[in-house]
């Protein structure tokens, strides 16, 4: 045996102990029709989603989440989604 006194094995990792996602409510995502609208106008003004998501302040793949309605989104994107959708009505 020549691991040393003490030797316990391989350590083990804590896993899953991140951020939980939040789990999709009835009215806190957006609906087809608006997901729809946000890849649309993305794809007009040649824009990644990782730019989008950027500019709202959360990860890309946080931002994927709501768009494939994996995950509901918080008060805060959900408000800057809603008022990008807004903004390009205007336009």
């Amino acid at each position: 045996n020549d691991r040393p006194a003490g030797f316990k094995g391989r350590q083990q990792r804590n896993r899953g102990t991140g951020k939980p996602k939040k789990l999709l409510t009835p009215g806190r995502y957006l609906t087809e029709t608006e997901i729809a609208a946000v890849r649309r106008k993305c794809a007009e003004q040649n824009r990644l989603l990782k730019d989008l998501a950027r500019e709202m302040g959360v990860a890309a793949p946080t931002l994927s989440n709501v768009l494939n309605r994996r995950e509901t989104a918080g008060d805060a994107l959900l408000g800057k989604l809603k008022t990008f959708l807004n903004s390009l009505e205007g336009k």
